[in-house]
């Protein structure tokens, strides 16, 4: 039963993204638009979480703690790109070219609040030094 209800939920917000005022397909073309030689996007997922944040005119106590009770919850989505680079030793400029490439897309500037590279881990594909990265592209509030 509590399967069927987090099925159920799943459904619900599913259902909420795909009926706003933006269209996948224009997102997704943004994105690969902004692809640069050297880079391949292996995966793309959306992760939505609940941040706690201070109310207007929060104030904090002696210790520089806001009360449990002058914070309020909101919601985040942040949409989630793996991708990997092969650029014999200029791989680092090629995916700092990706990223500015996407931050400087109208449609995707648009959408998102910050776009953060996460992280860069390098492995061997045959003979080849590939790096893969993560980048996390945080939704507007006014778009969620």
């Amino acid at each position: 039963k509590e399967a069927s209800v987090g099925a159920l939920n799943k459904l619900k917000d599913i259902r909420a993204l795909t009926a706003k005022k933006f269209y996948w397909a224009s997102l997704l073309n943004a994105i690969t638009d902004s692809v640069s030689k050297g880079v391949w996007l292996r995966s793309l997922s959306l992760d939505e979480t609940i941040v706690e944040i201070p109310k207007p005119g929060a104030q904090k106590n002696t210790k520089g703690v806001i009360k449990k009770s002058d914070m309020i919850q909101q919601r985040s989505l942040t949409l989630k790109l793996d991708g990997s680079v092969y650029a014999a030793g200029q791989e680092t400029a090629f995916i700092g070219k990706f990223v500015k490439s996407l931050k400087e897309n109208s449609f995707f500037n648009d959408l998102f609040s910050q776009v953060d590279l996460s992280n860069i881990s390098q492995r061997k594909i045959n003979e080849y030094d590939v790096y893969d990265f993560t980048l996390f592209c945080r939704f507007k509030k006014e778009k969620i």
